[in-house]
């Protein structure tokens, strides 16, 4: 059913990137001192990688790919170290749900 409405795939996908921009600096991260790997995340960022992974699955990679190569561009030519990690961190949740249109398997 969401098929049939592409503005909402869209406006869904950009507030689900946008829930990857809420995640924390940690800046004892880089000394490794404790084994915390969701150090900085908040729940935020859990869900929205969450419905990513969901999203991609159930709608598969002919409607996820189109709507992620409009946003990806931008948050990676963002000069913002978080919107950058919110773009990788898509690309990660999305890749199954569209690796069959991206000929990774």
């Amino acid at each position: 059913m969401m098929r049939r409405l592409p503005q909402f795939i869209r406006s869904l996908f950009a507030v689900l990137m946008k829930m990857l921009l809420d995640i924390e600096d940690e800046p004892a991260w880089h000394g490794a001192e404790t084994e915390d790997e969701d150090a900085g995340e908040t729940s935020n960022y859990s869900l929205g990688q969450e419905c990513l992974d969901r999203l991609s699955i159930a709608l598969g990679g002919n409607t996820i790919a189109p709507v992620a190569s409009e946003l990806l561009p931008q948050y990676l030519a963002a000069p913002e170290w978080q919107k950058r990690h919110a773009a990788l961190i898509t690309l990660a949740q999305i890749s199954e749900g569209c690796a069959k249109v991206s000929k990774l398997k």
